[in-house]
């Protein structure tokens, strides 16, 4: 009689537990402070980079607190030293929603968050006018691990070494998925080889006794794109976070599409060359995208 109970009352036990741990865990944070601002992270590493550091301007800019989601990638790869609070995703997902308008565009909404509320800010943040009264304070967030931090170095010193060669220009050539059909559709494009060019030719006049340094998801089409006469040229065959950590260690940055070789170039604090037309007029994408709220002022665009 009894034995047909007990399967039902340990179910019952356990999702009372659950309840009581879930009520814990949001009332805890809560009762520290009613002022959060949260993202839930997505996208690749660049994109990740850009909602941990609009969100940490924003957080400044709004005076609220700083927190971020257990288990957070980037803790992997940069130090991260602001103070914030750590929630798990569900205590994110129970704040207010709030969303930017458009996509790498600017949203002042963003920066004028009502007092006593908690938010759960979405999507990309791709603009640096987010967090442009805290550069030093990005770069210090986004400053590598010990591991990684020494072996971009050590790479560096290699590289000079073995070209003879001082001034090392990092050029990130990307086009994995960004050749995909769907991302076509949307607006994404492939910068040319004769933009690739004309930035190699760039930096040639600008600065002497150069190497340039290549990382790119398609490296055989990498090593065509940068054929150019009398140039000295390394082509880099590390994992992801190897890759991004030489370009930012380079002297100068020439990017192609997408948000890994803009946080390669801000973090270089080198002279930074662009494409103008990382999407295609008229597009989707094309049609929401502002060159002033994604791109640096100070950065020199070329087609």
């Amino acid at each position: 009689m009894f034995a047909g109970l007990i399967p039902h009352t340990l179910a019952y036990l356990v999702l009372l537990m659950y309840i009581i741990v879930l009520n814990q865990e949001f009332r805890e944070h809560i009762l520290e402070s009613e002022e959060y601002v949260c993202s839930v992270f997505t996208g690749r590493l660049g994109n990740r980079m850009f909602q941990y550091a609009a969100l940490y301007g924003i957080a400044k800019k709004t005076t609220k607190q700083l927190s971020v989601i257990k288990d957070l990638e980037l803790e992997k790869y940069f130090m991260l030293p602001a103070e914030k609070d750590v929630f798990s995703k569900r205590t994110c997902q129970r704040f207010t929603y709030i969303k930017e308008k458009g996509f790498a565009k600017f949203d002042q909404d963003l920066l004028n968050l009502r007092p006593g509320k908690n938010y759960k800010i979405l999507n990309y943040l791709q603009s640096w006018k987010y967090f442009g009264d805290y550069f030093e304070d990005i770069r210090e967030e986004f400053k590598f691990t010990a591991g990684i931090e020494a072996n971009a170095t050590q790479k560096i010193k290699e590289i000079r070494a073995s070209s003879n060669k001082q001034t090392v220009v990092g050029i990130h050539i990307r086009r994995g998925d960004i050749t995909s059909s769907a991302n076509s559709k949307l607006g994404y494009q492939t910068t040319p080889v004769d933009y690739i060019h004309k930035a190699m030719h760039f930096m040639t006049t600008k600065y002497q006794d150069i190497v340039f340094v290549v990382c790119s998801d398609d490296k055989d089409y990498a090593r065509k794109a940068t054929t150019l006469r009398n140039s000295t040229v390394v082509y880099m065959q590390g994992s992801e976070i190897e890759d991004f950590a030489i370009l930012a260690h380079s002297d100068h940055v020439i990017t192609t599409t997408g948000t890994f070789g803009w946080w390669a170039g801000f973090l270089s604090r080198g002279t930074v060359i662009y494409y103008v037309l990382p999407y295609r007029l008229g597009s989707t994408l094309g049609e929401e995208f502002s060159h002033d709220d994604f791109f640096l002022k100070d950065w020199i665009g070329l087609k």
